[in-house]
This record gives C-alpha cells, structure tokens and sequence, in this order.
C-alpha cells in the first residue's frame, strides 16, 4: 500500500482524488463540505490556516478528516464542495465578549482591554487601547463617583473651597468665593480717597482707584500698587440713624520713578462715609471651572510624589477603566463604541493550533 493509500485509509470518509495533477506523495486532496473556502479551485491547508480558510466547524465530519490527515502530515489540498446548489451557509457572528482582565498605564492613563466574538464555530479575538481621559470627564457626572477622594481632593484644591457643586449639564463645577478685601467687614460701608466720594464698595477698591487714578495722571510716577490696611483713625459714619465709628484704612504699597525705574514706599488714605446699601454679610463670588481642568489635576496626581494620593488615583481609574462591565448603561463612563470600532479594526481570527 503507497502512501497515499495510507492516507486515504486513515481518513475513511474523505475522498483521495488520486488522479489530481496537484497531487504529490506528500500533499494529497481531500473533498469535503465546508462552511467556508474557494469551490473553484484546490487551497492549500495547514494547521496554521485551516481555521481562516474552512471556517472552524468542530461537528463536521469532512473538517476533522482534514485536522486528523495533518496530524501526520505538514499540508494537504482541499478541494469544497456542496449538495445541490446549496453551498454551506456563513453563521453571524454574536456581539464581542469583552475580557474582565484590564491592563491600566496609569502612566498613559490608557487601558488595554481583550475580546472575542463568535458564530459558534468560528472565533475572532481582538484588543483595544482607550485613552481613559474623556472616561474620567464623563464619571465626575456621576453622584457615586463625585464621593471618591481621588476626584474631592482634585477639585478642593483647584477651587480653595470644599463645598462647590458639579454643573453637570454645563460640564463645570461652580462654587463661591468670599473676596478677600471683605473678610474684614469693610464692604458693609462705601469708601472715598482723600480726595473724592466716588463710593467705593470697600477699602480694597478704594486703594485700588487711587492707584488707577495716579498711574493714569503722574508724569513722574508709574506702577503704583498699594494694599488696604486698617488705621487707627476713626471716622463717623451714620448706621440705622446712629452714627457709629469706623476705621480708616492707609493703602500701603509701591511705586517707581520713570526716570530711573527706582522704587519708592508711597501711601494714601481711604475713609469710610456712609453705609453701603447693597452690602449683605454673605457677599460671595460665583466662580467655575471646567470638568477638563479637574480631570488633568486627577491625571497630574497619579504621579504624585505623595503615596497615599496615587493610589486614591490610581484605584478610581481602575473603577473608571471597568465601568465598561457595569450593567446600568449610565454608569459605563468608558464609550463602548470606542471599544467595538477598535476590536473590529484589530480582529484576527483565532489559530486553533
């Protein structure tokens, strides 16, 4: 018995085109139905390429003949047929079965995510790379997340404040600042220069008229700045029909000379003269800042020197990269989109071998 003899022996049910002029002693033809391959020529199957070529069909007779003939031997010409006009039907391919092993470069604030999709026979595997940095952005949206220190610590200290509120909607957070130059009470009452009654509503902005006004005028003087400071000179102002006694302030600073940019100290005084109606104890700045600016400090902390607050960061990425698998479609703050189109691009199909 030749060779090939042998072969069509152990295959049984395949059937050895002895005749073929593409047959050799070391590469026979086997005919067969297939789900997948070329009906109008051989192709040349190996371990390596029968998955991609047959399509991977476990319950077929004819695909196991082929997968048991190259036990023995390297390669081998196959040849598909089908029974009437029929030709085998291409399965659809089920949605991507994504891996719950991700890998995070806290350093790139990417993750590498793993899947595969199939059709029951046939397998893709595939893979993707996400920036995380829009992920980020979309979590601060969430009341959960806006609980993780990770995310408090960055916006405390970006704001000075603890009690700002997330602007969803207008992707911001929003918080107040009481101004400096009414910490001291001076806002409850209008100010004037020494020379003028314009009404300026604290010392702050009295000092800084001042300075406007002579830096404006002065042929001799530039760059004159100066900083409220309470006096010790007190000054009648009528509150409620009573007449109390307030403070002065001396607004302190410097200014330089333009002939020679030499800097001398230079002071003046602000006075207050009524009360000032629109004054109200709770006077506050409303300020915002952008949910983008919150993420880059998140991102800028995952590499603080500090222990502790890396690994705040690092653990909310981690809760961010596999938010992808939470079941309520609100709270996947990865696009899964994103996902799918790069699995697509990155598919190949699974090597049995």
């Amino acid at each position: 018995m030749n060779e090939l003899d042998k072969v069509g022996f152990n295959v049984g049910e395949v059937l050895i085109l002895e005749d073929d002029d593409l047959l050799t002693e070391s590469t026979p033809v086997i005919t067969g139905k297939f789900r997948r391959g070329r009906i109008d020529q051989h192709m040349l199957i190996t371990k390596q390429n029968i998955r991609a070529k047959l399509g991977h069909d476990p319950r077929n007779i004819y695909y196991n003949n082929v997968c048991d003939v190259l036990e023995n031997i390297p390669a081998v010409y196959v040849m598909r047929i089908f029974e009437g006009n029929q030709i085998l039907p291409e399965l659809p391919f089920g949605k991507w079965i994504i891996s719950p092993n991700v890998t995070i470069n806290y350093a790139a604030i990417t993750a590498h995510y793993t899947a595969y999709k199939t059709n029951g026979y046939d397998y893709y595997d595939s893979h993707a790379d996400i920036d995380l940095t829009n992920a980020i952005i979309n979590s601060f949206s969430d009341t959960d997340m806006q609980q993780w220190q990770a995310f408090k610590d960055a916006a405390n200290e970006l704001t000075g404040v603890t009690d700002w509120v997330v602007d969803a909607a207008n992707n911001q957070i929003v918080y107040t600042v009481t101004p400096l130059y009414c910490a001291d009470g001076s806002c409850e009452f209008l100010w004037r220069t020494e020379t003028n009654y314009d009404g300026y509503k604290s010392a702050q902005e009295g000092c800084n008229a001042r300075d406007s006004q002579f830096n404006k005028s002065s042929s001799i003087y530039k760059n004159q700045k100066t900083t409220a400071q309470k006096n010790s000179t007190l000054y009648s102002v009528k509150v409620n029909s009573q007449t109390v006694q307030v403070n002065g302030y001396t607004c302190v600073g410097t200014r330089e000379k333009k002939s020679d940019n030499s800097i001398e100290s230079v002071s003046h005084k602000v006075v207050p003269y009524a009360i000032n109606p629109d004054y109200s104890p709770a006077e506050e700045d409303k300020k915002t800042l952008p949910l983008e600016t919150v993420a880059q400090k998140v991102i800028s902390n995952a590499s603080s020197s500090n222990q502790g607050t890396s690994l705040l960061v690092e653990t909310y990425i981690q809760e961010i990269a596999k938010s992808i698998f939470n079941e309520n479609a609100a709270k996947q703050f990865v696009n899964l989109n994103d996902l799918i189109n790069e699995f697509e691009k990155n598919k190949v199909v699974r090597s049995i071998f």
